[in-house]
């Protein structure tokens, strides 16, 4: 494992779901949720680290399981986007006098509109799906015991 998949592995947040799902003989694919109730700039940033914890984390996994993965898929669940599509924003900066933190923010920007997002610890973008739910979510900071984490209500 490369040496920011090692740092990766200590950090704490990780998105909330992950999967290993078999398919045809000896083929895995990695299946990673985040749940969010709202997915805006600064929140869409937290998600793709989030994402990337928990690929890294089921790269152990199936490093330990023997097997070897042929395809990642992430997904953002959420209520709210207020990344709204303003096609202005989506435009590659000219100007060589853009901020760099513009320009990242553009790539962020564009990841979330195409459906993949880049992941250092892999070298390459991954497929990326994004979700509205119709219900509200809601997190539990302390479940009580034998509640689960998440509450799932139907709209109104």
């Amino acid at each position: 494992m490369p040496e920011e998949g090692i740092k990766i592995l200590r950090r704490q947040k990780c998105a909330d779901f992950a999967l290993l799902l078999a398919r045809d003989g000896d083929e895995y694919e990695a299946h990673v949720y985040e749940l969010t109730k709202t997915i805006a700039r600064q929140k869409w940033d937290t998600v793709r680290e989030q994402l990337e914890c928990a690929v890294v984390h089921v790269l152990a996994v199936a490093g330990i399981l023997g097997i070897e993965l042929r395809g990642v898929v992430t997904y953002t669940v959420y209520n709210q986007n207020k990344l709204a599509l303003d096609p202005a924003l989506l435009k590659a900066p000219v100007d060589p006098n853009t901020s760099e933190s513009a320009r990242v923010w553009m790539k962020a920007r564009l990841s979330w509109e195409r459906g993949h997002i880049w992941m250092a610890v892999l070298g390459r973008d991954v497929e990326h799906r994004r979700i509205e739910a119709s219900a509200a979510i809601a997190c539990r900071p302390r479940p009580s015991p034998g509640d689960t984490r998440w509450i799932f209500t139907a709209p109104p």
